[in-house]
């Protein structure tokens, strides 16, 4: 009963979204399997059914009290990677790391994926820096869309969360190898993407007001300061919608820069002030210091006196 109740919503899932089985499936599973998904005949495993629901926009929670225990093993490791990666904790992260890799089936390209992905991003905090991963990026991404072209993403059809994280990061590799117009074309098409495509909250929260703060810092180093502002003001209502406080600061901040630049100094004193009693009530020192030596140097505010 199970399975033609997974197969059933799947297929009603993929109806509603108007998409063939051929569409569907690509980068995940052959057409095939899909079709015996959704007649009930085979069971996905978790990474199946979590990649053909976010291709639509959607979570993927549902399917958890169905897993094996080894799927929900590495759905643990992976909470566990993601939040340390999410704190830039190197602590028992290649730990976590070995663990997942000796779990996850290298001929499963949705895990191996995410395998050679969370590789790329440990290297990077271990020092080796965005444009050195970038390789293995690029590796990681063709795991799944072997044929994606980085010079016209628009023609890459439907994206799973993990293909969504790759492309941002992939961008911001592009971007700081000097490659500023194909890293500035990607993360404008991931923007759009997410735009039309993510129907799912708490992913769109968690991957958009990213890319916002990516192409507003971008924006404001191109000397854009009126299109950097309002990207981080979209950027800024996203994080309020969607309840997501990572990136919040960080808009904040990428919109005073852009009013600085802009020459409205009151309006810039007024968010700089926001972010630092945001960094207070968040006990981020170290942004604290930032904005009290900002406030203090250009404008003569001093945030002790208050």
């Amino acid at each position: 009963m199970a399975q033609y109740i997974v197969g059933d919503y799947i297929k009603e899932k993929r109806k509603e979204a108007g998409l063939s089985q051929e569409e569907l499936a690509e980068g995940i599973c052959e057409p095939s399997t899909l079709s015996r998904i959704e007649n009930g005949s085979q069971m996905p495993s978790r990474k199946t059914y979590e990649a053909l629901m976010q291709k639509m926009g959607k979570g993927g929670s549902m399917f958890s009290s169905l897993s094996s225990r080894k799927e929900m093993e590495i759905c643990r490791l992976e909470m566990l990677i993601s939040e340390k990666l999410a704190n830039r904790n190197l602590e028992g992260l290649r730990e976590l790391y070995d663990e997942l890799k000796l779990l996850a089936d290298k001929s499963n390209d949705l895990e191996w994926q995410y395998v050679v992905y969370v590789d790329a991003l440990i290297q990077n905090l271990e020092g080796e820096g965005a444009v050195a991963i970038l390789p293995q990026l690029v590796e990681a991404l063709h795991r799944t869309r072997p044929d994606f072209d980085l010079g016209n993403p628009a023609q890459a059809g439907l994206l799973t969360f993990q293909e969504i994280n790759l492309l941002n990061n992939i961008a911001i590799a592009h971007w700081k190898s000097g490659k500023k117009e194909s890293g500035m074309r990607l993360m404008v098409y991931l923007k759009e993407y997410m735009e039309k495509h993510l129907i799912d909250e708490k992913e769109k929260g968690g991957h958009y007001p990213m890319v916002l703060f990516n192409l507003s810092k971008w924006l404001l180093e191109e000397e854009k300061a009126q299109e950097a502002l309002e990207m981080a003001e979209v950027g800024v209502k996203a994080c309020i919608a969607y309840g997501k406080l990572t990136a919040f600061p960080k808009l904040l901040v990428s919109k005073a820069d852009a009013l600085e630049r802009l020459g409205e100094n009151e309006k810039a004193i007024e968010v700089y002030r926001q972010v630092f009693y945001l960094s207070q009530a968040m006990e981020n020192e170290m942004r604290m210091g930032h904005m009290k030596k900002i406030l203090l140097e250009k404008y003569g505010v001093d945030m002790d006196a208050y």
